[in-house]
């Protein structure tokens, strides 16, 4: 783990998007607070993509994929908090 910027997080993540997606509009709100984080960069950034293609692919056309990057409060300090958001299905408790 070693330090790494958020915004290269997000921006690696839409470009493994577009990679595995048909062109589709992502509504992009991004805070980019200029932070980094301690993370594996290349795990971080699969496991984003895979939550995006996700919302991609179960939302109905047409319709907005958010991604937010926050900084919030934590117990020990500041988080950086990734959120995608999307209109689709869900999951079901099972």
């Amino acid at each position: 783990l070693y330090p790494v910027p958020v915004g290269m997080l997000v921006d690696g993540a839409l470009e493994g998007l577009a990679a595995l997606e048909a062109p589709r509009d992502i509504a992009i709100d991004v805070e980019r607070p200029g932070v980094e984080v301690a993370v594996d960069p290349d795990r971080t950034r699969q496991a984003l993509t895979n939550v995006l293609s996700n919302a991609c692919r179960y939302s109905p056309p047409d319709s907005p994929v958010s991604l937010r990057a926050r900084v919030e409060p934590g117990p020990d300090g500041e988080v950086v908090v990734l959120t995608v958001t999307d209109r689709g299905v869900g999951m079901t408790a099972e």
